[in-house]
């Protein structure tokens, strides 16, 4: 636990199937090509014909607002929390098989879809909060990105432990004994 709170998980997914209506937005069938940061190593990269190192699904609760900038063209969408997150690996390259990480999204979701150009594809970009467990160990407040340009789907998950550093409990313990001895010393005076 110690080496996952001193590093981030960095997830890289692409392709897949995007859904998105007002009852909420799912991806489906995205591979997960590269992982960082899994048991405290480095990256990991998909190797051979098929580069997949897993996959990566999520949906989230259903259209709460929507709002329309005519100076940029920009929609932006938020969705509702909840859903479903999930992250699997298929047992190669070092990854796991099975379930890495299992969680929802945490609160609101937004999308922002900007339109189509003379020069550009139409874009679209999803972020939220998620929360869920990494190897038994509860992960909150992590942020995921979903891009969109033209058809192709490409997204970072980046996880962070919410367990304090070691360090950081050190210096927290460290203050609570200073505290507890001043308020001593003052009872005393009294």
């Amino acid at each position: 636990m110690a080496a996952f709170a001193d590093s981030n998980l960095v997830f890289q997914n692409l392709g897949g199937t995007l859904k998105v209506d007002s009852s909420g937005v799912t991806l489906t069938k995205t591979k997960l090509i590269e992982i960082d940061g899994l048991n405290g190593g480095g990256p990991i990269v998909g190797s051979g014909a098929h580069p997949a190192l897993g996959a990566l699904s999520f949906s989230t609760g259903a259209e709460l607002s929507s709002n329309f900038d005519s100076t940029t063209g920009v929609t932006t969408t938020v969705f509702d929390g909840g859903g479903t997150f999930t992250i699997t690996g298929n047992g190669q390259n070092g990854v796991p098989k099975g379930v890495l990480f299992q969680g929802t999204f945490a609160g609101d979701v937004t999308v922002l879809t900007s339109p189509r150009t003379k020069d550009a594809a139409r874009s679209f970009m999803l972020s939220g909060a998620v929360t869920g467990t990494y190897n038994g160990v509860t992960l909150n407040g992590q942020v995921v990105q979903l891009r969109v340009g033209g058809t192709k789907v490409s997204g970072t998950t980046s996880l962070a432990s919410a367990v304090p550093e070691p360090s950081t409990l050190g210096l927290f313990g460290t203050g609570l004994v200073s505290m507890a001895g001043l308020l001593r010393r003052k009872k005393k005076v009294a």
